[in-house]
């Protein structure tokens, strides 16, 4: 048991993981608790490890599906003003962030996405627009979002994390009452892991793979969703990533080649310049869906030996974990810190001074 110091852990590495610790660390340090406070993450795996470090990282939510609408728009919200903001620092190129004009895609009439007031300038594509971008299309979209591409944004959260005194010790957890002896409060942000950590049976991976081929040509998004599946062309700083697969309950981590002749097929056909593009990598990755939508809430569990531990699940966002971490991360933050302070005398830092500091 920790002594008069709190100490709390933090399980999972992945966006969820890191900028859920990010914020609580800067919300202490701004409520000047930070040296009454340790945090540390374990997790088996680090970037580039990381489920969240292969994602082409568009800000998008369509894939959450079971989940209060109204949260999940609060969600994109908070994360979409920190990326904007982001994309304007200094540091955009270090984090990985950049604003994309994205053209927005659907081979049957759909509403416009709960999302979209959380984007920029969204409109409806006028007909042409839509013919360009396939005969197919019945609907279609034109916004400006955030692009946050994994592979940087994680080691920045980690760098970050530590110059804010946090700890990293790679250890997989099985038990809860692993941590109960030392930490006050645990954050799970075990994704997939929580099948068997939480045994929750609802949450089951949606197998993804994507290319990454050389295009500099390519300067904005496509995303056509259809009935043969979710075809995206995505820019990152130097590659583009083509894709995808949305395959409920495949557990398969090998790259699979016909997987991969088929979004070859599909990408050169939504954007005929990709054609002949480099192939710079293959990747794939399980998304952890949760089939009755994110579980964002604080549990009290009876461990093994006796205690009662405060446990703040923040898992099963699917293949929106990127788009919808900063907003998951501030609401997993404030739980932690009323269980830490019942007094009030720490709070979440507000959304402004993440805005106005240059993290």
């Amino acid at each position: 048991m920790s002594g008069s110091r709190k100490k709390v852990a933090v399980i999972g590495a992945g966006v969820s993981g890191l900028s859920t610790a990010v914020v609580l660390a800067e919300s202490l340090a701004l409520g000047r608790a930070g040296d009454a406070v340790d945090i540390t993450i374990f997790a088996d795996k680090f970037s580039p490890e990381t489920c969240s470090d292969g994602a082409a990282g568009l800000l998008r939510a369509d894939s959450v599906q079971g989940t209060d609408p109204t949260k999940v728009k609060r969600w994109v919200k908070a994360t979409a003003d920190w990326l904007f903001h982001q994309a304007r620092s200094p540091s955009a190129s270090e984090k990985g962030i950049f604003i994309c004009p994205t053209f927005d895609c659907c081979d049957e009439e759909i509403k416009d996405p709960g999302w979209a007031t959380c984007v920029r300038g969204f409109r409806h594509l006028t007909d042409q627009e839509r013919e360009e971008i396939s005969p197919l299309a019945k609907t279609g979209f034109f916004y400006l979002t955030a692009i946050v591409e994994g592979c940087l944004y994680l080691p920045w959260l980690t760098k970050r994390f530590k110059a804010l005194g946090g700890h990293l010790v790679k250890r997989t957890i099985h038990d809860f009452s692993e941590l109960s002896r030392e930490f006050d409060v645990v954050v799970n942000c075990s994704g997939l892991r929580a099948r068997w950590l939480c045994n929750d049976p609802n949450m089951v991976p949606i197998r993804g793979q994507v290319l990454r081929v050389h295009a500099p040509w390519v300067k904005h998004s496509i995303a056509f969703n259809t009935v043969q599946g979710f075809t995206y062309v995505i820019p990152n700083t130097n590659v583009i990533v083509i894709g995808g697969t949305i395959q409920d309950g495949n557990w398969s981590e090998q790259v699979d080649p016909v997987d991969r002749k088929s979004i070859l097929d599909r990408t050169a056909a939504l954007l005929p310049s990709l054609e002949n593009a480099k192939i710079v990598s293959e990747w794939t990755g399980l998304r952890p869906r949760r089939l009755n939508g994110v579980r964002l809430e604080k549990e009290d569990i009876r461990t093994k030996h006796g205690k009662t531990l405060p446990v703040v699940h923040n898992y099963g966002h699917a293949g929106a974990g990127l788009t919808l971490h900063w907003g998951c991360a501030r609401d997993a933050a404030s739980l932690v810190l009323e269980s830490l302070f019942s007094s009030g005398s720490c709070q979440l830092a507000p959304q402004e001074h993440f805005e106005k500091s240059r993290l």
